[in-house]
């Protein structure tokens, strides 16, 4: 049951993507620290995210408690549910249906001591799974939540989305192929192959490029989660990859540019700079993808 007496079950939540936390009224301990990481997490999170706190505590937490204690957390009723119900059904539900601990020590006169629970938060996804867990009192672990619940809006609404990073990478080997093959062939002065292994280089690169900003057009910024030194190594190889990245088009048009003029010298020279670079950048970026998404 709803703070405003609403009768709610899991059919109204299937379909939705909802973060739900664990709480009692009478806590002075962690639950308003949760309940205020979810009051924040109510104005960051996208309008299609439910957010639900359910008590621990039932024989005390009734409707009209429950609205209370909303209400001291600027609680929006239709994005934020807090729900209570019968002792045995909601600890059915919490440790059946959640997988989470909870303990109540009837002989402690103390209300605010008396239950020992679960201070994670649950991200369900639109069939009910539980896709991730967060520490509810570690804010930075709990920040996770605004690039997860984008994901899973994508994966709920355009799952397409979801699997250009994939094809990404497979462009750059794409292009990595071509461009040594590329190399071979102008080595060896079989200048037709080469033409048109530089040429479907060039086309693949600008299909990744196309890819890319379609990508992170719909999904934004996806924070890297790695710690310590491969951190560091990550973010030296993301900076000079995206740097060298910006001049790929410009060289590669330009060098391409001169060997159909007929300026080959200069367009020797331009390559010497544009191979490796190019070459380096399509390698790199499937370290990114490697390191970003598994």
């Amino acid at each position: 049951m709803e703070r405003n007496g609403r009768s709610i079950d899991d059919k109204e939540l299937l379909g939705k993507i909802w973060l739900v936390n664990f709480i009692f009224t009478r806590c002075n301990g962690p639950c308003p620290i949760l309940s205020s990481r979810m009051s924040q997490l109510q104005k960051d999170l996208a309008q299609e995210i439910q957010l639900v706190s359910i008590t621990v505590d039932p024989n005390y937490d009734s409707p009209q408690v429950l609205k209370e204690y909303a209400e001291r957390f600027n609680a929006d009723e239709n994005r934020w549910l807090f729900l209570t119900g019968e002792k045995k059904e909601v600890y059915d539900l919490l440790i059946k249906g959640f997988h989470i601990g909870i303990q109540e020590d009837l002989e402690q006169t103390n209300p605010q001591e008396r239950f020992i629970h679960s201070q994670n938060f649950l991200l369900i996804d639109q069939n009910g799974f539980i896709r991730k867990i967060y520490h509810g009192e570690d804010w930075q672990d709990l920040k996770q939540t605004l690039t997860d619940t984008k994901l899973l809006l994508l994966e709920k609404n355009k799952p397409w989305v979801l699997k250009l990073p994939s094809l990404n990478a497979l462009l750059n080997g794409s292009c990595i192929f071509f461009l040594m093959n590329g190399l071979y062939f102008i080595k060896k002065k079989m200048i037709p192959f080469h033409k048109a292994c530089m040429g479907t280089a060039f086309m693949v690169s600008m299909g990744f490029l196309a890819s890319y900003l379609i990508y992170h057009y719909h999904a934004g910024s996806i924070p890297y989660q790695g710690q310590g030194w491969i951190r560091i190594l990550y973010f030296g190889i993301l900076i000079s990859h995206t740097i060298l990245a910006a001049f790929v088009p410009v060289l590669a048009l330009l060098t391409l540019y001169q060997a159909w003029k007929g300026h080959f010298e200069k367009h020797v020279k331009l390559a010497r700079w544009t191979f490796p670079i190019w070459l380096y950048v399509s390698f790199t970026g499937i370290i990114v993808y490697i390191m970003v998404y598994h």
